[in-house]
């Protein structure tokens, strides 16, 4: 039981532990004064305040019949704690769309209208913490690939130069991400507990895609304040490997029930949650294309107002040694940790691990909330396939080493 006096406006329902079996009780408990209500209701409506200003102005009848005192004075403390919130942090709501001066000729207002707007960055690459770093390597020409660490596992019987040896991988080599197992569970609202359950890719792009939002110069609240008459915030990711999920099945073999996380859906899913975003939520894997995927996604429902901003990007991490031991399998793997362009000369490729994200919004509003805008998406497009059926699936050709 939590004291009423320890409870405030602007908390978050997820500062008290609730989950979702917790939220229908509580759900349940509310529509005996309130009739009917949304089953997602605690997930709608983030905070007190929030949840507060809704019964009072959506069910206000049945509101003050059961509580007027209390709503009024969780009305008057959600406005005083969201001034105070805003003054002290200095947050900065978008501002509503302004409309913008269009370009006289017409051919310009056609081709100019669907302009998407990069106003946030952030990414992790292999020895790079940040894209200032990342770019810093690319200007040096600094060779960002080596050895599998040793944290992650171990080579010895694992490792056969010999692209024949059964059950070994030729290929040792990779881009690494450094500290990709760190993680601050409290800053996310999640628990000690929790957070180890998670594939590191989720929390990897939890951490990045906030990044994003800082980056932009926003924070969650006024993120989602800005977006909110357009459809809301919506979160593409694309995600290829989720095979973190593996050690729990080693886990169950040895005889110890762990189960981890293994939906990649979950990576976009959890930013959305964290953020309170309302907009679409999808995490993709069109394999290699991924995240180009997710960034044409998130252009096409800011063009078709499905959300006001978009947060897009992908994560990619190498956590288990089954992913290069079907990449000597299938003679994917290069066999002397170098890649070489378009094929030539090569016999392979190289794994590297990455983290990106950023933050769109349709160019005119951009310039009217008066966005620093990095760069300007003209167009996107996506081309698909059939997949092959079973009776004509294609046999993986081995390439000589």
């Amino acid at each position: 039981m939590i004291a009423p006096a320890r409870i405030r406006a602007g908390d978050g329902f997820d500062a008290f532990g609730i989950d979702s079996v917790i939220a229908v009780r509580l759900t349940a408990a509310l529509e005996k004064n309130h009739g009917p209500l949304s089953k997602t209701l605690f997930f709608e409506y983030a905070t007190v305040a929030d949840l507060a200003a809704y019964l009072a102005t959506r069910r206000a009848p049945a509101a003050q019949t059961a509580a007027p005192a209390r709503i009024e004075t969780v009305s008057v403390q959600a406005a005083s704690t969201q001034a105070a919130s805003s003054e002290a942090t200095h947050e900065r709501p978008l501002a509503s769309p302004i409309p913008v001066p269009q370009p006289t000729p017409a051919r310009d207002r056609d081709r100019d209208r669907d302009d998407i707007a990069i106003i946030g960055l952030a990414g992790r690459y292999p020895r790079s913490p940040d894209l200032a770093a990342f770019w810093d390597n690319l200007k040096a020409g600094v060779d960002c690939v080596g050895e599998i660490p040793a944290e992650r596992w171990s080579l010895e019987g694992f490792f056969d130069p010999d692209p024949a040896a059964s059950g070994k991988s030729y290929s040792k080599w990779g881009g690494f991400i450094d500290g990709v197992a760190d993680f601050d569970p409290r800053f996310f609202n999640i628990s000690p507990r929790e957070a180890p359950m998670m594939d590191p890719q989720e929390r990897l792009f939890l951490m990045c895609s906030h990044e994003a939002v800082e980056d932009a110069g926003y924070t969650r609240q006024a993120l989602n304040h800005g977006a909110q008459a357009h459809g809301g915030v919506g979160v593409f990711v694309g995600v290829m490997h989720a095979e973190y999920q593996l050690y729990g099945a080693q886990a169950q073999m040895a005889g110890e029930p762990l189960a981890l996380g293994s939906g990649i859906g979950s990576v976009a899913n959890r930013v959305s949650y964290f953020g309170n975003y309302q907009g679409p939520s999808l995490a993709v894997d069109t394999m290699c294309s991924s995240s180009l995927s997710a960034i044409h996604l998130a252009c096409a429902s800011l063009r078709e107002g499905e959300c006001g901003v978009a947060i897009a990007g992908g994560v990619n991490v190498s956590v288990h040694p089954n992913k290069y031991l079907g990449l000597s399998q299938a003679r994917f793997a290069s066999g002397n940790g170098r890649c070489a362009a378009f094929g030539e000369g090569g016999d392979g490729y190289v794994p590297g691990e990455g983290v990106g994200a950023v933050v769109l919004k349709p160019l005119a509003r951009a310039v009217a909330d008066g966005d620093r805008i990095y760069a300007v998406l003209k167009g996107s497009a996506s081309t698909t396939a059939a997949a092959p059926t079973a009776s004509r699936c294609p046999t993986p050709r081995r390439r000589r080493a």
